[in-house]
């Protein structure tokens, strides 16, 4: 790993920690990231259809693979498997529908309020 990403896995990790035991799709955030770009897919300014469609397949790559997470115990950044059956997209799939569900309650809880106003 990176020292910047290093940092950014440690802090969002310490910051959206679960309080309850981690099971399968229980956290509160997602990080999908890749330490292996170089040459010009490593590149922040080239944007060839070429290096675009090439950045495209290593995220269908990234999102294909298994969940994984900063290992917070070991006190180094080392990935570790959450659940060997949940994928990044899965992932994703599930807090989406978490998302849309909070969402949904708080219209709720507004539509309430404002008519027993």
């Amino acid at each position: 790993m990176e020292g910047g990403a290093d940092m950014i896995d440690w802090n969002v990790e310490v910051d959206f920690k679960n309080t309850e035991k981690q099971e399968k799709h229980r956290y509160n955030y997602i990080r999908i990231q890749t330490y292996s770009l170089s040459g010009d897919v490593a590149s922040m300014d080239n944007i060839k259809q070429s290096n675009l469609n090439a950045l495209k397949e290593i995220g269908k790559e990234l999102l294909n693979k298994k969940m994984s997470r900063m290992n917070l115990v070991a006190g180094k950044s080392e990935e570790i498997v959450v659940d060997k059956e949940v994928t990044n997209m899965a992932a994703l799939d599930w807090f989406a529908q978490v998302l849309v569900a909070q969402r949904h309650r708080v219209q709720d809880a507004m539509k309430v309020a404002s008519s027993s106003n």
